[in-house]
C-alpha cells in the first residue's frame, strides 16, 4: 500500500471517528438538561479546625434520576462528573467537592447513587447564610453537578 492510500484512509477514518463522537456528545448535551441531582443521605458530619478556621465536612450520598426512556452512560474516557457544588436558595457558593468520577450508568426511567461524596464547608459562610433563613426546607439548599466533555463543562442541576 501507498502512503497516498494510507493517508487517505487515516483521513477517512478519522473523519468518520470525529462525526461519531460529535453525534454522541450532542445526544449527552441533550440529557443533561433533564437529569436531576438530589442528596439523599448526610453522614459523618464533624466540626474540624484548618489554620485556626472552623470547617465543617461531611459525606452525603447523591441520586441522580434519569426521567428519559432511553439510559444515560458516562464513561472515564469521554466524560466525567468533575464538581459537585452546593449553593445557597439565593445563589450563592457554599461548598465544592470533586469527586471526578468516570463511571456512571442510569438505565431509562431510573436511578444512580453516588455514595459518600466528601465536603467541607467554611462554617462560618454557612451560619451566616442560615441565619438569614427561619426555616430550612430541602429547597434551602441547591446541588450542582459538573460534568466534562472532552473539555466541554455542563450542568445537572
Amino acid at each position: 500500500m501507498g502512503t497516498k492510500k494510507i493517508i487517505a484512509l487515516g483521513l477517512i477514518t478519522a473523519s468518520v471517528l470525529a462525526v461519531v463522537v460529535k453525534q454522541k456528545i450532542k445526544k449527552v448535551n441533550q440529557q443533561f438538561d433533564r437529569l436531576k441531582l438530589l442528596p439523599t443521605g448526610l453522614q459523618n458530619l464533624k466540626v474540624v479546625w484548618n489554620d485556626f478556621k472552623p470547617l465543617i465536612t461531611f459525606t452525603i450520598d447523591l441520586k441522580i434520576t434519569n426521567p428519559l426512556s432511553e439510559p444515560f452512560e458516562i464513561n472515564g474516557i469521554v466524560a466525567k462528573l468533575q464538581r459537585i457544588i452546593i449553593y445557597d436558595k439565593n445563589g450563592r457558593l457554599l461548598g465544592v467537592s470533586t469527586p471526578n468520577v468516570g463511571n456512571i450508568k442510569i438505565p431509562a426511567l431510573g436511578a444512580f447513587t453516588l455514595s459518600k461524596i466528601p465536603f467541607a464547608l467554611d462554617l462560618q459562610t454557612l451560619a451566616i447564610n442560615l441565619i438569614n433563613y427561619k426555616s430550612l426546607t430541602k429547597d434551602s439548599f441547591t446541588f450542582e453537578g459538573i460534568i466534562t466533555v472532552l473539555g466541554a463543562e455542563y450542568k445537572i442541576k
